[in-house]
């Protein structure tokens, strides 16, 4: 039996600790979707571009945490997915915050987030996630995507879907 499994993940994305169905894609109504979405089935990816879905995984000591996110226009919508070995099913969490920038569809630019902070409590197993606010420079080859701020290089992340 796992004793206390409140799961914790970090990825340096991830302020704080961290421990389907058919994708509908982005909203055509102006607002963002669902974090949830995230995990549902993409579109192909487009290379190149930061329009689109990011995931980085990280193995834990008792299972795995996935960080997604989608930068889309005016929003960035953010969630992980955190599994326990000996758990049926994943805990998900996520919320939205607000993004600005005119390079969605450059492979290089500045993006400025506002603050995002989501957590989700299942039984034993917590999922807590989220990215400070800050101006972030940005770099992308092929799928592979690089955020800096105040000179502080975070994780890469792979672009699973757009």
């Amino acid at each position: 039996m796992q004793s206390l499994a409140v799961r914790t993940a970090a990825t340096a994305l991830l302020f704080f600790a961290a421990c389907s169905s058919k994708d509908k894609g982005p909203s055509d109504s102006g607002l963002p979707p669902d974090p949830e979405t995230l995990f549902e089935d993409l579109p192909a990816a487009t290379p190149n571009t930061l329009r689109g879905v990011w995931q980085s995984t990280r193995p834990e000591n008792n299972g795995t945490t996935e960080l997604r996110l989608r930068f889309m226009d005016k929003y960035l919508v953010g969630a992980a997915m955190c599994f326990t070995e000996g758990a049926d099913l994943g805990v998900l969490a996520g919320d939205t915050t607000d993004l600005e920038t005119s390079s969605l569809d450059t492979a290089a630019g500045t993006v400025k987030i506002g603050s995002l902070g989501f957590q989700k409590q299942d039984g034993i197993v917590s999922c807590v996630g989220g990215m400070p606010a800050a101006t972030y420079n940005f770099a992308i080859v092929d799928n592979t995507l690089t955020l800096t701020t105040n000179n502080v290089r975070l994780p890469t992340l792979t672009k699973i879907g757009d």
